[in-house]
């Protein structure tokens, strides 16, 4: 009786087929990834130590060299890039549709451009720090946050910063960097909501403060 392996290892190529199932690409990749609207996919070829990624085209061309450690696919023109840097560190920061480096990969941490401006990660004596930045690399705030939750639907995030007495202070702020809460409450969460009724997605603040409990409607809202 013939026994079936615990785990199977693919040690063959990648390509692409069309959807009704024609050869487009041949498999010429030892990763890939799905195509985006923008007609690129992130491919990957083993190097020495490790599979670096690039994107390749829907003719199968490399249009963008895998030199990468990982990439993301684009989104506001932005893919977020990582590459091992001095001390075998990753760090992140995103390249532009011609591949070219846009902002540099400076960060230990770094957010997809989903909205206007994303936010990227320092870390600090095991601390992580946050910063929001335009596609340019500009920073939009004045100050750094922490405790960064920015899965909300319309691009608000709730963070945290310290207050003088060394407390953590939450509050909401909007994708341009504009305060929706004050940064006055010991905890909050962001939560994101299908209103089938309405047919659209609606978004709620849960705070606390002193031990008392409130909440927030947060839906999206004019900048």
């Amino acid at each position: 009786m013939s026994r079936v392996p615990d785990k199977l290892t693919f040690t063959g190529k990648y390509g692409y087929i069309t959807p009704d199932g024609k050869p487009a690409i041949p498999a010429q990749f030892d990763e890939a990834g799905k195509f985006g609207d923008d007609g690129l996919a992130p491919v990957g070829m083993q190097g020495k130590y490790y599979v670096k990624w690039g994107f390749a085209d829907r003719a199968g061309k490399i249009a963008i060299p895998c030199n990468y450690y990982s990439v993301n696919a684009f989104e506001q023109e932005r893919a977020v890039v990582a590459k091992v840097v001095a001390g075998g560190k990753l760090a992140y920061g995103y390249i532009g549709p011609d591949g070219r480096e846009v902002i540099p990969c400076a960060y230990d941490e770094a957010m997809p451009f989903k909205f206007n401006n994303a936010w990227v990660g320092t870390e600090q004596e095991g601390e992580m720090s946050y910063q929001l930045i335009d596609a340019e690399g500009k920073v939009i705030l004045p100050y750094s946050v922490l405790n960064l939750q920015d899965g909300g639907k319309f691009g608000q995030a709730a963070c945290a910063v310290r207050g003088d007495d060394g407390r953590l202070r939450y509050g909401i702020l909007a994708n341009s960097g504009r305060p929706i809460l004050p940064f006055e409450y010991d905890e909050i969460t962001i939560f994101s909501e299908w209103n089938a009724a309405e047919n659209r997605w609606t978004e709620a603040g849960m705070a606390t403060r002193d031990g008392v409990q409130y909440s927030f409607d947060i839906s999206k809202r004019d900048e």
